[in-house]
């Protein structure tokens, strides 16, 4: 039964509607407020009336316009709702013995809906339609008259009926696999098990516990868990991040390989914390995000986690009443759709002008990854991208990102200057818990975050070489140890170092453009391995590296294709704007191209500046002439004196 002997038994309840009535402490204080020894239904009502976020206060008190006084409400409630002949007194706990013959008829109804509905567990819409049944005429009168009619009273009853039905349940496991079923999350929920998966896996543990689950949620930034610390004044990854990692971590325990997130590789108050959530979700028609996770966690208010909480000066009580106030919004992921193996090369030779032969140079290891064939240890590449600024070197690592992982978000960028001093090696791995630095690791904290991702290291020449001892292990065989406990995967990255050093050198020792794909230079291998050595330091660093690319600098044809392409972006922009079309004459497009030849020491860099001055800044000034006159055509030529261009209407 719900009420043993000695108090309330929550566990048949969901962890929503076991945290509102708690011990039963609340609804025994309001027998106790009107002298009653046993604890009739009506101090069920008026108690879950006064508990904020209850569907009674909801519908009761902060029903517009009146917004009800509860204590007023309540006060009205037991002038009529309590038996006139009723023994006075205390109530001696809130045992089976402390209720009276009408409340222990409500709660065994309650229990019976329960079997008869097949509901895995009693939730607080239930318990309110059974309160309903079981309460007087002059209750119900006075319930009618607080929503403002009888249909809305009837109104408040479907609701409830509706909400208990609810949709079709929504299954958290496969009955088949065990397997998560992902489709059921939402973005952010999508985020927590990628976070649970990854801490446990890297921790090298077999199974997720609830402490697991609280530390991914912890260490989500900017997640609910993380705002709801702040909100007590604590800081998040200082003050329970770090202690969490430290008792989690095992010294010399090896990350699991493959692990998958199973009912069989979660600890069962794990899966029931996702099940519970799932339900929280159900009702409010909406897949399973961070916030419902969040607060089906810290729920109960017993157990592990709430010792721990408690232990870091945490108030359990004011974190669930902040992740109850904190509202589960539908977030949806961008789509991201990876391309065919066979449309990869024509997509980033379109996309990537002058640079064919490095994209053929590249193209073995994409297919590989993408086809499923396993290296034997480390990344899925590691490329080296030398030649002149400003010739795509990284704009080819953010294409990989986008044509080989779907996205241009899956791209971890370390500009390696940020590493250029023996100290910052804890801003680029973190540092231990309890020392500066701790959860800061920018490499460490991407491949948790994008274990399928583009890593690029730019401008390698810029960082202290303590980074790349730090970095070769990872270079080797994918795996990276952060020093907070967990060790990363990035053995389905591409990893992408990119440097301008020797580009004039190395870049006359390529065949012409021309030539189609023919092998290199027999001397380039040396010359890149002369140029990079004195800045890395380390042979070992250097022999990772399995294919060295260098750039072209652009030739005259290149500039004109880029300038073209440029143009037709910013031509649009006013067509989308101001529904103006402008056409630029043949001759302008040359002469641009030719000031971009010109500045070639930028590289591409130097087209948008180009366009800028002589395009779209003097469409501009004619269109801002006269705002209220539209100019639906607008012609760009050049000057008479061939100093630059003019804009006129046509």
């Amino acid at each position: 039964m719900l009420v043993t002997e000695t108090g309330l038994d929550a566990n048949p309840l969901t962890p929503e509607f076991a945290d509102i009535l708690g011990d039963g402490s609340g609804v025994l204080a309001e027998a106790v407020a009107t002298n009653c020894e046993l604890i009739e239904p009506a101090h069920f009502l008026g108690y879950l009336v006064k508990v904020p976020g209850t569907i009674l206060h909801s519908e009761f008190i902060e029903i517009e316009p009146q917004h009800m006084n509860p204590q007023q409400f309540c006060d009205n409630l037991y002038a009529v709702g309590l038996p006139e002949e009723r023994a006075p007194g205390v109530p001696l706990g809130f045992g089976v013995g402390s209720h009276s013959p009408a409340s222990l008829r409500m709660l065994e109804a309650f229990e019976e809906r329960m079997k008869t509905s097949k509901l895995e567990r009693g939730t607080e819409e239930l318990f309110v339609l059974l309160l309903l049944e079981h309460v007087d005429e002059a209750v119900r009168s006075l319930l009618v008259t607080a929503v403002g009619s009888e249909e809305g009273f009837e109104r408040f009853h479907r609701t409830l009926e509706h909400r208990l039905a609810g949709p079709p349940r929504q299954p958290v496991f496969d009955d088949q696999t065990g397997d998560i079923v992902e489709s059921a999350f939402d973005k952010s929920g999508r985020v927590v098990l990628n976070m649970l998966r990854e801490e446990t896996a890297g921790l090298g543990y077999r199974k997720a516990t609830a402490m697991h689950l609280l530390y991914a949620l912890v260490g989500i930034e900017n997640g609910v868990v993380q705002k709801a610390l702040q909100f007590q004044a604590i800081d998040p990854i200082r003050e329970v991040h770090a202690y969490l990692s430290r008792q989690l971590a095992r010294p010399a325990a090896r990350r699991v390989a493959d692990f998958r997130l199973t009912r069989a590789c979660l600890h069962e108050s794990v899966a029931r914390t996702l099940e519970a959530a799932a339900q929280q979700a159900q009702r409010q028609v909406m897949r399973v995000g961070e916030a419902h996770i969040a607060r089906a966690l810290m729920v109960a208010g017993v157990g592990a986690v709430a010792d721990f909480l408690a232990s870091r000066k945490v108030d359990p009580g004011l974190l669930r009443e902040y992740l109850k106030r904190t509202e589960s919004e539908a977030e949806e992921a961008t789509e991201t759709v990876s391309l065919p193996i066979g449309d990869i090369e024509s997509e980033l030779r379109g996309r990537i002008l002058g640079q064919d032969h490095a994209i053929h140079q590249i193209l073995p290891w994409i297919k590989r990854l993408r086809f499923g064939f396993p290296r034997e240890r480390g990344p899925a590449a590691v490329l080296l991208f030398l030649g002149p600024s400003g010739t795509g070197k990284t704009q080819l690592a953010k294409e990989l990102a986008r044509t080989v992982y779907g996205s241009e978000d899956a791209l971890i960028m370390l500009e390696m200057g940020q590493f250029n001093s023996k100290e910052s090696i804890n801003l680029f791995i973190g540092a231990p818990p309890a020392y500066v630095g701790y959860g800061e690791g920018k490499l460490t904290n991407g491949l948790r975050d994008k274990p399928r991702s583009v890593v690029l290291f730019d401008e390698i020449e810029k960082a202290h070489e303590d980074v790349w001892v730090a970095v070769m292990r990872f270079l080797d065989e994918g795996l990276i140890s952060d020093p907070a406990g967990p060790t990363r995967d990035g053995r389905q990255c591409i990893i992408v170092l990119t440097s301008n050093l020797g580009a004039a050198t190395l870049a006359q020792r390529l065949p012409p453009a021309s030539v189609g794909e023919p092998e290199p230079d027999a001397g380039l291998e040396q010359a890149i391995r002369d140029t990079i050595l004195p800045y890395l330091k380390r042979p070992e660093i250097y022999n990772r590296v399995d294919d060295k690319v260098v750039f072209r600098a652009f030739i005259p044809e290149i500039y004109r294709r880029l300038v073209q392409r440029h143009v037709e972006v910013e031509t649009r922009k006013f067509r989308d704007l101001r529904g103006t079309e402008v056409m630029v004459m043949p001759d302008v497009l040359e002469w641009l191209a030719e000031r971009a030849s010109e500045a070639r020491q930028e590289g591409a860099r130097c087209v948008p500046r180009i366009v800028t001055r002589f395009i779209v800044s003097p469409v501009i000034d004619l269109l801002t002439e006269d705002e209220e006159v539209p100019i639906p055509r607008v012609v760009v030529s050049k000057r008479g004196d061939g100093t630059g261009t003019v804009a006129e209407a046509a």
